[in-house]
């Protein structure tokens, strides 16, 4: 089964488990280290951007300002 699911106009890329998932790995790391070591983290998970790509530090960060 995969992540991706059926976006509506500039709708979600990804399935609901997905965004769950990296939620709660960012906010259990958010407070404690810095985005490129949070980003490190999860390209070892193998979890990837909503658009697949690997994480950076500046994804982290926009991903960040995008869902509050």
């Amino acid at each position: 089964m995969s992540d991706f699911a059926r976006p509506a106009f500039a709708g979600k890329i990804r399935t609901e488990g997905y965004y769950t998932l990296l939620n709660q790995a960012i906010q259990a790391l958010r407070h404690t280290v810095p985005n490129s070591v949070i980003a490190l983290r999860l390209n070892a998970r193998g979890i990837t951007s909503p658009r697949g790509l690997p994480w950076t530090r500046q994804r982290i960060a926009a991903y960040l300002s995008n869902n509050k």
